[in-house]
């Protein structure tokens, strides 16, 4: 404890945190290029060419 509250006093608030406080996920995935059907219609797969 007394290591964790250094490091954070040092790093600031919340640097180092136990593993069952979890994390709030701020980034998502973009799916701009990304067809609904991606993995059933042939005809859509990108061709190398």
């Amino acid at each position: 404890m007394e290591t964790i509250d250094r490091l954070n006093k040092k790093y600031g608030s919340g640097t180092v945190r136990y593993a069952q406080e979890g994390f709030k996920k701020d980034w998502r995935m973009q799916r701009n290029n990304v067809t609904s059907a991606y993995t059933t219609n042939w005809e859509e797969l990108p061709e190398a060419g």
